[in-house]
């Protein structure tokens, strides 16, 4: 799942701006399991379900029941990045399908997508589509979910309020072992789960407690 799939998500999803997006959109997320049924696939994405059970003859036959694919656009072709570029000079079947599309232009030659250059070429991006058709939002709800625990837990607490403390570099994991033992015992109650749920104020004035004892 990528930036820009994450992006729209939160655009639809989350209006009131419940999590930090720019942080959120950013963030490394699993890839989500759609599922296992090519009918399914194949009648989202417009293509013949039937050609699939019985087979192709050819490879002609195989690219044109691509190109039936009814958000099939060759100009998506046109610029590559690192990875598509490099499956364009190593496998067979990929150079051989764009040698078909472009057939008709004997000057083609792929080019590169530089950073922040991709809208002057087709910007294609269906994954939240597939997403909701399959009913797996819930999926992406939960990952944001818990970056945004991690996020949270992470500005709340970290070693540099220990440093601003006056707190020595080498002591830094000696000294936050035992903040977390000693907030677990008084609160009785899982340390991120302590620090996710309170305040900044609360949590900065048990630190600056901590320290002076």
């Amino acid at each position: 799942m990528n930036e820009s799939t994450l992006k729209k998500y939160l655009e639809k999803y989350d209006s009131e701006k419940k999590y930090d997006h720019e942080i959120i959109s950013k963030a490394q997320y699993d890839n989500i399991f759609l599922t296992n049924n090519p009918k399914e696939i194949c009648d989202f994405m417009g293509l013949n379900y039937k050609k699939w059970i019985n087979r192709f003859n050819t490879k002609k036959d195989i690219f044109d029941w691509i190109i039936d694919c009814k958000w099939f656009n060759k100009n998506s072709f046109r610029a590559l990045d690192y990875a598509g570029r490099n499956r364009a000079h190593k496998r067979t079947m990929y150079i051989d399908f764009l040698k078909y599309i472009f057939e008709e232009e004997t000057d083609f030659e792929i080019n590169q997508i530089e950073k922040g250059d991709s809208l002057k070429y087709v910007n294609f991006n269906k994954q939240l589509d597939f997403i909701e058709l399959f009913n797996k939002t819930n999926e992406i709800d939960k990952m944001i979910s818990k970056i945004d625990y991690k996020n949270k837990i992470k500005i709340k607490f970290n070693g540099k309020k220990l440093l601003d403390l006056g707190i020595s570099e080498k002591n830094i994991k000696e000294y936050k072992n035992k903040f977390h033992s000693i907030i677990e015992t008084k609160y009785n109650m899982d340390f991120d789960d302590w620090i996710y749920c309170n305040s900044q104020e609360l949590i900065n004035n048990e630190i600056i407690e901590f320290i002076n004892n």
